[in-house]
């Protein structure tokens, strides 16, 4: 309360002991609008002398902050995905409602229609669609929003705000430009289609140029993806990824239709005919490919990030994490103090020296505090430093750069920072950092970076040297142990036993931590599912750019005397070929792009699964022809001279 002493700051105050010089601080929490937070926070950073710490969530212990983050990256990751599946579902479905309408354009420009014209009123057609579409989303947003609200309960003690407007207004503005970006170069054609097309079916409208084509499209998600990740280096792998399957799928299938082509003549006549139906529409079974292709590609990617993230969360604590702290641990104490936790049933991880020195000067030149933007790198700097010496890496640090140190001792010392401590002061490989530890200065030059995974709960560093080079500089030793519920007891006499020694208990955040990454979980999984939904209706929408002409070519060989066993068989035929082909390259694309969005986003190890290559082509194989049979059914039930005059 801004005026007013908290009641044991004003008894401590009064007891004289609060003096320049005293280690005592004073907290202060702050909740409220974000807005309003945001705001105070801003303010008290500019009148901030340094003396101050300002912490956000953002700013919280790494354990909670690496597994927001990955969740975050999860979710834009997802949020992207679905654009490129929404665009791509309005592309086909657009190209489908074109060739449907190709008649009526040439007989509106025999009734003299100009191009403008037509033009003008599908774009009015479109903006409503998609404003219609936008509204239905937008409400349908806001029923999924209350149900991610129950799933995160928790996260706060009281109830989430209300959802605002924002989100309305976002909604629509991503909704017609995905519509117009993805379907505009589709009813740009429509106004090319010759009046003689009404005396000759076979006349289409001319050809978009490349550009045109997919302009739009990339203008499109150009605009919308920096509103949804902030991630650009996530954004730039995932579209990088998509282009790339996307000509590699275009390639492919250009040499399968031509291998096809020849395999016709040795195939059963149900066959040959859907054979055939891929090599006659050789284009319109590009796109299908590219289309089927890409939706499972991104489906693919996305349940193997998900599957992957969410094992790496559960173990991330599994049972046995250390859950002890034990620092100020003397050198004469050491041995004694390990063999004690062992006769307790601790299961003690390593023990590591512990050197506390303060940075003095950067490759010759003093260290001032002032010179850094970055308020973390200033209180980075502005502080005493927790050195080590260590012969080997640890199994949760990872080399990003230079090379780790032989195991034998060097005359000369060598440091390994940390990856993001390294970038926030600005350090490379080869520059010499200057400590002052109990009055004498050592310095050694940086030979290699890090990535630290903080969230392990195990002890880490910022700064690690090489063995022999801390040998003779004052410290004490700390180590992490894991303890059972029922042994804790036994810290009260290890207190009493090692005086010196300082226990920190970490066993409530442990229980924190892992409560709150079960509600993550539980949202990812609630947003999966929506991309999932998307990547069903662009595999729908992808065999539905032909169905007409299926339906046509099996009611007219129906009519012609085949069977419907011949004429499933070809339809079979067609779909298992597309199937294959899609599912193959999607799989393989899917496993690589993981591999380096696992290791340059999220930072984290994985294990492409094989199975994957083979599972992929054969649910692919099976969805394309469950739902291009559900498309034609109707026909095969319907009788020919029915069918031919409906259609």
């Amino acid at each position: 309360r801004p005026g007013r002493d908290p009641p044991l700051a004003g008894r401590a105050a009064a007891t004289g002991l609060l003096v320049p010089g005293s280690r005592a601080q004073y907290r202060l929490l702050t909740g409220g609008d974000v807005d309003a937070v945001t705001a105070y926070r801003q303010k008290v950073e500019i009148q901030n002398t340094g003396d101050m710490r300002v912490q956000g969530i953002r700013d919280a212990r790494p354990e909670l902050r690496t597994a927001l983050d990955r969740a975050e990256q999860f979710l834009s990751l997802a949020a992207l995905v679905s654009i490129a599946l929404a665009g791509l579902a309005i592309a086909m479905s657009a190209q489908r409602y074109a060739v449907r309408h190709f008649d009526n354009c040439a007989i509106m420009r025999c009734l003299g229609v100009q191009q403008r014209g037509i033009a003008w009123l599908y774009f009015n057609q479109l903006i409503v669609l998609s404003l219609v579409s936008s509204l239905v989303g937008c409400l349908a947003g806001y029923l999924a929003q209350e149900g991610l609200a129950r799933l995160a309960a928790g996260f706060s003690r009281g109830p989430l705000p209300l959802p605002s407007f924002t989100p309305v207004w976002t909604g629509l503005a991503a909704g017609i430009v995905t519509v117009l970006g993805f379907a505009m170069p589709q009813i740009l054609r429509l106004r090319t289609v010759p009046p003689l097309r009404v005396f000759r079916r076979e006349l289409g409208p001319v050809p978009l140029r490349g550009i045109t084509s997919y302009g739009f499209a990339i203008a499109a998600l150009a605009l919308l993806t920096p509103w949804h990740t902030g991630n650009y280096r996530l954004t730039v792998y995932v579209f990088l990824g998509i282009l790339a399957t996307g000509v590699v799928l275009m390639l492919f299938t250009r040499l399968i239709i031509h291998w096809l082509g020849r395999l016709r003549s040795r195939v059963g006549v149900a066959y040959r005919y859907g054979l055939a139906n891929i090599s006659r529409r050789r284009n319109q079974s590009i796109a299908q490919a590219i289309g089927i292709g890409l939706g499972i590609m991104v489906m693919i990617l996305l349940t193997l990030i998900r599957t992957d993230l969410l094992e790496n969360w559960r173990n991330r604590i599994p049972e046995g994490t250390p859950n002890y702290f034990l620092m100020n641990i003397q050198t004469q104490e050491v041995a004694a103090v390990k063999k004690y936790l062992e006769d307790h049933g601790a299961k003690t991880s390593a023990v590591f020296p512990m050197i506390r020195g303060r940075l003095t000067r950067i490759n010759g030149k003093a260290v001032d505090p002032d010179s850094y933007e970055n308020p973390r790198a200033r209180r980075m700097v502005d502080r005493d430093y927790n050195l080590t010496w260590s012969k080997d890496m640890q199994t949760d640090n990872r080399l990003v750069s230079g090379k780790w140190w032989p195991p034998e001792k060097a005359e000369e010392m060598k440091l390994s920072v940390e990856q993001e401590y390294a970038q926030m002061l600005g350090l490379h490989l080869g520059d010499e950092m200057t400590f002052t530890v109990g009055g004498s200065e050592i310095s050694g030059r940086i030979t290699s970076t890090r990535w630290v995974e903080w969230d392990s709960f195990n002890v880490n560093f910022f700064i690690v040297a090489n063995p022999g080079s801390l040998d003779n500089m004052p410290g004490t030793w700390i180590t992490s142990f894991f303890l059972p519920t029922g042994n804790r007891s036994s810290m009260i006499d290890l207190v009493r036993k090692f005086p010196s020694v300082t226990v920190i208990d970490v066993d409530a955040i442990l229980t924190e931590v892992r409560r709150i990454m079960n509600q993550v979980i539980r949202t990812v999984e609630f947003v999966f599912g929506f991309t999932l939904l998307a990547g069903i209706v662009v595999l729908l929408a992808a065999l539905q750019t032909t169905n007409d002409e299926r339906s046509y070519e099996s009611a007219l060989l129906s009519s012609l005397g085949a069977n419907r066993h011949q004429i499933l068989s070809g339809l079979i035929a067609e779909f298992v070929c597309l199937g294959l082909v899609a599912g193959v390259l999607a799989a393989l694309a899917a496993s690589v792009l993981e591999v380096v969005i696992a290791d340059v986003i999220f930072r984290m190890d994985i294990a492409v699964n094989p199975w994957v290559w083979l599972l992929a082509p054969l649910i692919t194989v099976a969805i394309i022809v469950a739902g291009g049979l559900a498309g034609t059914r109707k026909v095969l039930n319907t009788p020919p001279m029915v069918a031919l005059r409906k259609i």
